[in-house]
């Protein structure tokens, strides 16, 4: 499973650690079987407009996003054994822990996206220069390189 940043237009960083969630299995299961979210971490299920916390633990809070991850509605501090729909235009939602929502300062209307975190891209970066043939900075390439 993908981890990703959430950041906003200004490129502030609303949530640190979401995990995507975009197969079958891991939308079904969701949270019954991850451990427990901590602040500032979150699951994003793509697609999906409504979740229910049946068999959950521990209450979250709902973020309702559509295709272009603009918040359409917010519901917080959703207890166990609710079904939580969501609007017409959702198409993915966002489970956050209780107050999440507020710690990362949602709102309804802001558009956000999905971002590598940092250490990321530096290990995706280091990965591509190490490889044979690598595009490394300074790295002259041989002639037998250059024929590859």
């Amino acid at each position: 499973m993908r981890i990703l940043q959430l950041v906003d237009e200004r490129e502030v960083v609303r949530v640190p650690r979401v995990r995507l969630a975009e197969r079958f299995l891991a939308r079904l299961l969701g949270l019954l079987l991850a451990p427990r979210l901590q602040a500032g971490e979150g699951l994003l299920l793509r697609p999906c407009r409504g979740v229910h916390t049946f068999g959950m633990r521990y209450r979250i809070d709902v973020v309702h996003l559509d295709r272009h991850l603009r918040v359409r509605a917010i519901r917080r501090d959703v207890p166990p054994f609710r079904l939580v729909p969501g609007p017409r235009s959702a198409c993915c939602v966002l489970e956050l822990p209780a107050g999440g929502a507020d710690q990362a300062g949602l709102r309804v209307g802001e558009l956000l996206r999905l971002a590598e975190p940092p250490d990321a891209r530096v290990a995706s970066t280091l990965r591509r220069w190490l490889q044979p043939g690598g595009d490394a900075p300074g790295h002259a390439r041989t002639p037998a390189e250059e024929e590859a």
